[in-house]
């Protein structure tokens, strides 16, 4: 499910889970069923922050260890989700004169239409509620002021109002009781009823408590359930109330007497920013509730158990998920094959491979898991066949142990999956994350901090981005993929710290000295640097695994792995890459519903060609954000059409990792 959906649902469960609950408490007080709806509409709200503060439960069945062998059996996998859709593009561009390419023109994705739809109608109700409080406000200060009134430490206004035909309360900090013109004519009586009504409300902080109710009906106007629940609210709160009036002294049946006579006055509307007190459709079952027996009130300990239960259900349902729980990672006492990149001589270079030849020097290494194979090489065919790259290669990487676990390449010259993971590439954008981390890592910038994007200035010859931005924070940085942005970190660090940094995580070919200047800063973001796919699907396993690199290995053999970043680094980055992948990010393509993806597209200009556009288009990226289960890199040398990396690699990586997640 898509995270707003599965957010839906989740609130529908406690907002189900209460209701039921207020009608088994109907035989309580109207105090303890008021308790209950907001203890209910609390949790709703707060289910979001929940969900991604708490450690996920895992209800899915849990996926059986990496194969360790080297015997491979056929596996047919199906179709996990339809192909996505394309994405705006994104160009890791230094020289000024390369063009910008065109993304085809496509339908907006069903999340993108839902989200738009979602958003318009919660900004319709929360519009609906402001001006209701801002009308609720005006007819208080328009009112004639008759006294003041303390209940506990806050200060009440009685004032008369000619807007209204019936009592109401207004006020979330500032709380004033509005009466009617005809008050001045009631007798001592009933203005003691309905004072003592209204203060009621007041010192039970029922607007503040409305506001909560009209918020989750903003958020949640889809689900009816929301409506009802805060309809339930209003008259709880309005029965609690009256009990207290009743509490007293009050003879029930005069009391009674005086709401019809209320409910029975031709009424002016009542803004949703003040409460009512006679409005009609409520006054049956108020009555019904002054003449009927008294309710019970719940003791000490039922109040604890039911607070518990509600606060353990919250929990469990913020936590619950359907993804199979994570793999215990192998033992990490032994030492690890690195696998170096060796220099290829010219006959090597000369020579094409054949696909089974290559297909069978996959089979023998050990690490690799015949299932994760089947649908990388599955999906990978479909990628050659859309795009027609010269070479591409999609490489699965376990975090934990840097086991490679899947690989699949096409093209090239290589003619082992060793060396085709290590063929020379430009990283491009994907170089981004590794910067940021490393610059928060050692405290150059904040994630707070906002840097100047726009298309001006010393960089405004070198370096460009494919759409101007304004000012932008880290996050943002790597969501539009701004080389600009990025170029102005690079300059919080300096070129010696990003050879250092470079060095940290293990990226062999990078410049031994880069420059402090724009060009330097092009070394940053991916455009002067030479890596390859293994090592940069390597460096971004360490941000997955909490900072701690592994060394990529094709043996069953495990070692100690090594601190790269601090933990609260890594999980920062991974929080701002899931960005890349939601509206507005370069890597759309590569969302999977339901689940928290985090990575980044590249798309680094060749500049073999000047008649076409010649790009390394990739992405790579982990998922699920809270328990990283695999890091997918996808690389695709030239592509047709000037693909990018968030049209050529995205996609796939997409497809990969829904059906990797749903074995």
């Amino acid at each position: 499910m898509m995270p707003v959906v599965s957010v839906a649902v989740r609130a529908t469960l406690l907002l189900g889970v209460g209701l039921i609950a207020l009608r088994a408490l109907r035989g309580t007080t109207a105090a303890t069923r008021r308790s209950v709806l907001v203890f209910t509409l609390l949790a709703v709200i707060a289910l979001p922050l929940a969900t991604s503060a708490l450690p996920a439960v895992h209800l899915g069945r849990p996926t059986r260890p990496a194969a360790t062998g080297p015997s491979v059996h056929a596996v047919s996998v199906p179709d996990a989700i339809a192909d996505a859709v394309g994405t705006s593009p994104q160009t890791a561009v230094a020289a000024p004169s390369a063009p910008s390419p065109t993304s085809p023109s496509t339908p907006l994705p069903l999340p993108l239409v839902l989200a738009i739809v979602w958003a318009l109608g919660a900004a319709g109700v929360l519009a609906r509620t402001v001006v209701g409080h801002v009308r609720a406000r005006r007819m208080a200060r328009a009112g004639t002021l008759v006294t003041l009134r303390t209940v506990g430490r806050r200060v009440v206004q009685i004032r008369t109002s000619t807007a209204i035909d019936t009592p109401a309360v207004t006020g979330v900090f500032a709380p004033a009781v509005l009466l009617p013109r005809e008050s001045a004519e009631w007798s001592s009586e009933r203005m003691q009823l309905v004072l003592a009504h209204e203060l009621a409300h007041v010192a039970r902080r029922d607007c503040l408590v409305a506001v909560l109710s009209q918020l989750v009906c903003a958020v949640h106007w889809f689900n009816p359930l929301a409506w009802i629940a805060a309809r339930r609210l209003r008259i709880e709160s309005e029965i609690a109330a009256d009990d207290h009036v009743l509490a007293t002294g009050a003879i029930p049946s005069t009391y009674a007497e005086h709401l019809l006579h209320l409910a029975t006055l031709d009424h002016q509307h009542v803004p949703v920013g003040a409460l009512a007190m006679a409005e009609p459709t409520q006054i049956e079952q108020r009555i019904r509730a002054l003449l009927a027996p008294g309710a019970r009130a719940l003791g000490r300990t039922s109040k604890l158990v039911l607070i518990a239960a509600g606060a353990a259900l919250t929990a469990f349902v913020a936590c619950a998920s359907t993804d199979p729980a994570p793999t215990t990672p192998p033992d990490t006492s032994s030492r690890t094959t690195v696998i170096a990149a060796p220099p290829l001589d010219e006959a090597t270079q000369a020579t094409d491979h054949s696909a089974l030849a290559f297909d069978e020097s996959i089979r023998s290494i050990a690490t690799i898991d015949p299932a994760v194979q089947a649908i990388i090489t599955e999906e990978h065919e479909k990628l050659v066949a859309t795009w027609g790259p010269c070479a591409s290669i999609v490489i699965v990487l376990d975090p934990q142990t840097g086991h490679v676990v899947g690989l699949s390449a096409r093209g090239g010259t290589e003619k082992t999956a060793e060396l085709a993971a290590v063929r020379a590439m430009t990283p491009g954008s994907t170089m981004k994350p590794l910067v940021i981390a490393a610059a928060l890592d050692e405290g150059a910038i904040t994630t707070t901090e906002t840097f100047d994007a726009s298309q001006s200035g010393p960089d405004a010859n070198v370096i460009h981005d494919s759409a101007p931005h304004g000012m932008l924070t880290a996050q943002q940085i790597l969501t539009v993929s701004s080389n600009i942005g990025l170029a102005k970190v690079f300059r919080k660090m300096g070129g010696a710290h990003l050879v250092a940094w470079n060095k940290r995580f293990h990226l062999a070919s990078a410049p031994a000295t880069v420059s402090d200047d724009n060009l330097g800063a092009t070394v940053a973001f991916g455009a002067r640097i030479t890596s390859n796919p293994l090592e940069m699907t390597a460096a971004f396993a360490t941000l997955a695994n909490g900072g701690i690199y592994h060394a990529p290995s094709f043996t069953a053999a495990t070692e100690r792995g090594e601190r790269v970043v601090r933990t609260e680094t890594a999980s920062t980055v991974l929080a701002m890459l899931e960005s890349v992948t939601k509206d507005g990010g370069t890597g759309t393509a590569a969302h999977v519903d339901g689940v928290r993806v985090a990575g980044k597209t590249g798309t680094a200009n060749l500049g073999n060609d000047e008649t076409k556009l010649n790009y390394y288009s990739s992405f790579v990226g982990t998922a699920p954000i809270e328990h990283p289960r695999y890091v997918v890199f996808v690389g695709a040398e030239t592509p047709r059409d000037g693909g990018t990396g968030g049209q050529v690699a995205a996609p796939a990586f997409g497809r990969i990792m829904a059906r990797l997640l749903a074995r």
